[in-house]
């Protein structure tokens, strides 16, 4: 993506591309791995944790980033694939988190499926995360 690439991307997304909310979506498109807040904000050098969040929470709902908690409890965040909108997550897909170095990984190549429920209540979320020890921490 260039330069002018993420603010483009927000303004599709109806987001107001505020300086923050650019360095976060650039981070992201420069990561292969998901991250926490923590994560973004020590790689941002950000000291207002709230801001950042509030930028998180915000990229969720307008489905730019899905959260995914790891197998230890820790929530991460990860792009979404260009299909997901305010209205729904479509990348239902299992993560892999490495025990070691603690990053994860998204696993798009295998969908996972949503199930039927005979009394009519519909399932909104799906979780699988799977835990073992990268190739790099190998």
């Amino acid at each position: 993506m260039e330069d002018h690439g993420a603010p483009f991307f927000l303004k599709r997304k109806d987001i107001a591309a505020t300086p923050t909310r650019v360095m976060v979506l650039r981070l992201f498109l420069s990561q292969r791995t998901g991250l926490s807040l923590a994560n973004v904000c020590d790689q941002l050098y950000f000291s207002d944790s709230s801001t950042v969040f509030r930028t998180l929470r915000l990229f969720v709902h307008k489905g730019v980033l899905h959260t995914v908690v790891t197998p230890d409890g820790e929530r991460k965040y990860t792009l979404c694939q260009k299909d997901c909108t305010e209205k729904g997550h479509l990348d239902r897909h299992p993560h892999f988190s490495c025990q070691h170095c603690r990053k994860l990984f998204c696993l798009p190549g295998h969908p996972m499926p949503v199930p039927y429920l005979k009394d009519g209540s519909q399932v909104e979320d799906v979780y699988l995360s799977f835990g073992g020890v990268c190739n790099e921490c190998k």
